[in-house]
């Protein structure tokens, strides 16, 4: 039998299966399922990954069985102008192919823009028009590819957009029976307007379809060699192709790319070996654009690039990160490719291909260019106060938004903030404004400490000192975790907030920002990790948050003041930390992920937590370590069935440590006299003493997150608890002197 002639692998764009090799997975039957069920379904990977390919042969297969479907690559359509320009024209590219490719049976009208329309009652009048176009019993699917355009708009028009199409397909009436969208993308659309609040844009109705890359199983290895290699033995290339797929990690571009240069070829082994060389270490391979390409797609992140890339370093540098952990921008890093999930719930770098390129130092060339391209250069108006650098970090919360229509948010706020910053802030010293998140302080999580953390210690010699503007509810938490992970530091690195918008004439946005960089400037500034608030430099580690309406928002229990910033800066040098810092950074970052806090209250029964334990170590996700904070010196209930103290003693036996901690400042040394108070230590729990409770969480996480990296000799709860005891960096203790 003459074997049949092999068909060439496609290298670029979409591929036509009956001309092309074309690998079908497993999403391809399910996509098909649920687009026939009428499920909407947002189908996303990385680039050059065979979305488009996907959806182009699910659109001749649904036309084949008699239904309509109109594609729009969304690149083409929404590149420039507004949204509402980009509209029209979908509207008009829908209308002219439904002309072409229907034979007149699907007609409807574009959409106008009438004045002060929206976007998104123009994308919903859109729909009804194609809606209504479609007979009785009719079905119209609408495949609308790279929907990451969007990201290009402000994030309140992008949110705009996709809470409209969810508004109108979750009608119940009759235009949502006859529409069935496909959307393609890298990202989800929850991803793509991350930092806008919508509810989840996906909820209720998109079905969520990632498309994975190849796997190197017998079912995609047999599809590459009966269609690219027919004419050759194939039990030799079973072999070579099972090769490809390890070094490619079955990444359809450089998988189709590596056969097609094997294809021709007289020796594929010999060819092989030689591939494996271009790719993984030539200057200029042959998957040059492709890497060029993945270079792009983490450029377009925007703000959220410097958080994506410190964690990627971090799975470069072989530091272990669960899916739990990596969050947002871990998922980010799957969907473009970079990065895919083990069977250990593991991040790694997605292939040999990757990990070779994208190194530690392509990261770091990454870094400078993102501060070369995306910020603001900061022009000198006048006198400055001081000739030092600050880095001034936004993270977002209340001091990174304005007010409109009576709700803050971040949409404008940016351009504000960069114009007070060149205006006002200039004039202290040379302050160079970094966005780095745009988040309320209730969503800043270990994953954003962490990053902040690496901004500062990245950019440590660039600077003279650093100031973060941070949402103020968790402000205290995660100044204490940098401050932890940073150590004894040389350089001022100075936290602030605000109770009020930057907009608002009589608010405390402008004062809080000017006192911070101030204190982070002057020849005098205080050494340490702190937090700058109204007139207070505070030790960060000693702060908690006092009041939410104040502009005296924070406090600092059992410790004075660091400084105060008046007319003159007033340092108080007797309540520093004693004994300098190190030439450089201690940088210990690791953090425990899990930890379980507790609150006592009264009528509060330990079965549901003991339970809660149980369970996640039964699920293989153990916690790390238990917090109990008790409303007075750390006296634990003993009364059934309220009585704590059998979890304790569980909870240690497992190897979880325990740390009780007060909701309340207290007086360490009265603890110590206090029986009820020293019955958890007798259990094997360490007491916090006089740790707020962001300090105890924080210090208590990095400790168990540092412990567990290292190994040495000794019991772990026991090295947990001597750490504990330690007064790192002046998170302990009483100040018996005179404050000013």
């Amino acid at each position: 039998m003459t074997p049949s002639s092999p068909l060439p692998f496609h290298c670029g764009g979409a591929v036509d299966p009956a001309r092309k090799v074309y690998v079908a997975r497993e999403t391809d039957r399910r996509l098909l399922e649920l687009l026939r069920r009428g499920n909407h379904c947002n189908l996303h990977a990385g680039r050059q990954a065979g979305k488009t390919s996907l959806m182009m042969r699910a659109r001749d297969l649904l036309r084949g069985e008699g239904h309509w479907c109109l594609e729009a690559e969304f690149s083409v359509l929404f590149n420039e102008g507004s949204m509402e320009e980009g509209l029209l024209r979908l509207a008009r590219h829908l209308c002219a192919q439904a002309k072409r490719n229907t034979d007149g049976s699907l007609k409807f009208s574009g959409i106008r823009r009438a004045r002060d329309d929206s976007a998104g009652r123009m994308l919903a009048r859109l729909l009804e028009r194609l809606a209504d176009a479609v007979p009785e019993g009719g079905r119209l699917y609408l495949m609308w590819d790279e929907l990451d355009i969007l990201m290009r708009f402000p994030p309140n028009e992008s949110a705009a957009f996709f809470l409209a199409l969810r508004e109108f397909l979750q009608r119940p009436d009759r235009h949502n029976s006859r529409l069935v969208l496909l959307l393609v993308s890298v990202l989800t659309p929850n991803e793509i307007v991350t930092t806008w609040e919508t509810g989840g844009i996906s909820i209720g109705f998109f079905r969520d379809l990632p498309l994975p890359f190849f796997t190197d199983s017998p079912e995609v290895r047999n599809q590459l060699v009966a269609q690219g290699f027919p004419d050759r033995n194939p039990g030799v290339m079973d072999g070579v192709v099972s090769e490809v797929l390890q070094l490619t990690g079955g990444q359809p571009f450089l998988t189709a790319l590596a056969c097609q240069e094997l294809q021709f070829s007289t020796d594929p082994k010999d060819a092989l070996q030689q591939l494996q060389q271009d790719l993984l270490r030539a200057p200029r391979s042959i998957a040059q654009n492709h890497l060029f390409g993945v270079r792009k797609q983490l450029m377009d992140m925007g703000d959220r690039l410097f958080g994506i890339l410190q964690l990627f370093r971090r799975v470069v540098r072989g530091e272990r990160i669960t899916r739990g952990q990596g969050g947002w921008d871990a998922a980010s890093l799957e969907n473009i490719g970079l990065l895919r999930l083990g069977d250990d719930d593991r991040y790694r770098i997605a292939n040999p291909i990757y990990q070779a390129r994208f190194d530690d130092a392509w990261v770091q060339e990454l870094m400078k260019d993102r501060e070369t391209h995306s910020l603001p250069k900061q022009f000198h108006t006048g006198q400055r106060l001081f000739s030092r650098r600050i880095a001034l970090i936004f993270c977002g919360g209340t001091a990174g938004m304005i007010t409109r229509d009576g709700h803050s948010t971040f949409q404008g706020a940016r351009e504000i903030l960069l114009d007070f910053a060149r205006q006002e802030l200039d004039r202290i010293a040379e302050v160079e404004s970094h966005p780095l998140y745009e988040l309320d302080g209730i969503n800043m999580m270990p994953e954003q400490w962490r990053g902040v953390a690496d901004f500062i210690h990245e950019w440590w010699d660039h600077y003279d000192g650093f100031v973060v503007a941070h949402g103020t509810d968790t402000l205290a938490y995660t100044a204490s975790a940098v401050a932890f992970m940073l150590g004894r530091v040389g350089k001022p690195v100075v936290f602030t907030g605000a109770q009020t918008t930057i907009d608002v004439p009589h608010g405390d946005t402008r004062h809080n920002l000017i006192r911070a960089c101030y204190a982070a400037a002057h020849p005098q500034a205080v050494p340490e990790t702190q937090v700058c608030f109204n007139d207070l430099v505070l030790r960060a580690v000693r702060t908690e948050k006092a009041d939410d309406r104040l502009f005296h928002g924070f406090h600092s229990p059992g410790w004075p003041p660091l400084a105060r910033v008046t007319e003159n800066f007033l340092p108080d040098y007797r309540v520093w930390l004693e004994g300098g810092a190190p030439l450089r950074l201690d940088y210990r970052p690791h953090i425990a992920p899990d930890i379980l806090l507790i609150t006592l209250a009264p009528g509060l029964r330990p079965a549901p937590f003991q339970s809660l334990l149980e369970h996640a170590a039964t699920a293989g996700h153990p916690y790390h370590g238990l917090i109990i904070t008790t409303p007075g010196l750390g006296n634990i209930p003993s009364e059934e069935p309220y009585n704590f103290r059998p979890l304790i003693q569980d909870a240690v036996a497992a190897d979880i440590p325990v740390l009780i901690s007060s909701q309340v400042p207290i007086n360490p040394y009265t603890q110590e006299q206090y029986e009820m108070a020293s019955v958890p230590a007798r259990y094997g729990a360490i007491p916090a003493g006089n740790l707020t409770v962001a300090a105890a969480l924080t210090k208590f996480a990095w400790v168990i997150g540092n412990v567990d990296r290292e190994e040495e000799p000794g019991n772990r709860l026991e090295r947990i608890k001597a750490r504990m005891r330690h007064n790192f960096i002046g998170e302990e203790g009483e100040y018996a002197g005179q404050a000013y």
